[in-house]
């Protein structure tokens, strides 16, 4: 009885971790998107974009970005940088950019409202300061191609959001470290289904996401989710429960971002204020992927352990056949979510342990109100 169980357990986790797998090839590896059909929306190049940066001790990242959105093929925009109170010299470095470039459409305002702070808060700022009949709010590591605004702005829709989540690009291995926590980030907003690939309800991918300002302005935008930690997914769950459509499409090697270059704390910390506030707010079919994932992430290598200590020749092989085919197919899905190694995807029980830990220690620091370090702040779970 015992068994027959544990058999129904095992298959039930290896469907869902298929399904989890397709729905990320089904999203990243169409050949012909069909974006025009399915957004039903044609290029128009009268938008007028206002890109918004909030930016807080950003000096190291942020030229980067600049000297990318200056070589935008797409000219009609305006850069609105929103500096969140920064203890570095963020706000030298953009103003240095500006005299030195000659960038005119490069606005640079100080967030100064001591009750309200942080990302929401210099996003809403930021709205407030545009011109601009789209709203592009990203974050100040990322850095795009020449065509990447182009590209964008094609799909754009005057009554719904699109959010993208950019190329995880690494240089270090600490950064591999990231690996579980960028496809379970995905999961997590149920995308990739097959009518409709692109749609989601469960949120957004905060680094890059276009609002039309209407919508922002008669939905309140940032305001919503003034006091969230995860504004992303709390703003794009808001929103959806005011039926206003939510898109994401693919980075198409057009954006990317570096996260956590700082080191393995920073990346530690970054991780683990968000990893539990995204799992309570994913959906059940969503939540039984991921944890199937996980569950044969974290249990396959234990089983071939198992078979060689019993010597079970028959389970022994046929654990290592799911061992590899899952390290396969977690390449070629990692491959489309950043520059993570076939390497670092042949020993994920490592990174599937890391991610955990985040996890555990996610609940413990939101059960007991610990605060973690980031960026110069003291941020509580909650």
């Amino acid at each position: 009885m015992l068994k027959n169980i544990e058999l129904i357990i095992n298959i039930f986790v290896i469907i869902f971790s298929i399904i989890g797998f397709t729905k990320i090839f089904i999203f990243y590896y169409k050949k012909n998107i069909g974006l025009k059909k399915v957004l039903n929306k044609e290029y128009k190049n009268h938008h007028f974009v206002s890109i918004i940066i909030p930016a807080r001790n950003e000096e190291k990242r942020i030229c980067k970005l600049l000297n990318s959105l200056k070589n935008q093929s797409y000219k009609n925009f305006e850069i609105i940088v929103v500096d969140d109170n920064s203890e570095d010299n963020t706000r030298q470095v953009v103003e240095n950019y500006k005299s030195l470039i000659l960038l005119n459409n490069l606005k640079y305002i100080r967030l100064e409202d001591e009750k309200w702070h942080g990302k929401s808060a210099a996003c809403h700022l930021g709205a407030s300061n545009a011109n601009g009949n789209l709203l592009l709010f990203i974050d100040a590591d990322l850095f795009l191609s020449d065509d990447a605004l182009e590209y964008l702005v094609k799909y754009a829709l005057e009554d719904a959001i699109i959010s993208i989540q950019p190329y995880h690009y690494s240089e270090k291995f600490y950064e591999q470290f990231s690996l579980y926590c960028n496809i379970i980030a995905f999961l997590g907003l149920d995308l990739g289904n097959i009518k409709k690939p692109f749609k989601t309800k469960s949120g957004l991918f905060g680094p890059c996401v276009l609002i039309p300002k209407k919508i922002y302005q008669y939905s309140q935008g940032h305001l919503l989710v003034k006091d969230s930690i995860l504004e992303d997914m709390d703003l794009g769950i808001e929103l959806s429960k005011r039926n206003i459509d939510l898109y994401s499409i693919p980075h198409k090697g057009k954006f990317k971002f570096r996260m956590y270059e700082e080191g393995f704390s920073y990346l530690f910390n970054g991780w683990s204020k968000n990893m539990v506030l995204g799992a309570q707010k994913s959906n059940i079919f969503s939540l039984l992927i991921i944890s199937s994932f996980m569950t044969l992430s974290l249990s396959l290598p234990i089983s071939i352990i198992a078979s060689i200590v019993k010597t079970s020749i028959f389970p022994l092989y046929l654990n290592l056949i799911i061992y590899f085919l899952f390290s396969i197919f977690l390449f070629l899905a990692a491959k489309k979510i950043g520059s993570f190694s076939f390497f670092s995807c042949l020993f994920f029980p490592i990174f599937a342990l890391f991610y955990l830990i985040i996890f555990i220690r996610s609940i413990i620091y939101k059960i007991f109100r610990i605060p973690i370090d980031w960026r110069g702040r003291k941020v509580i779970i909650r």
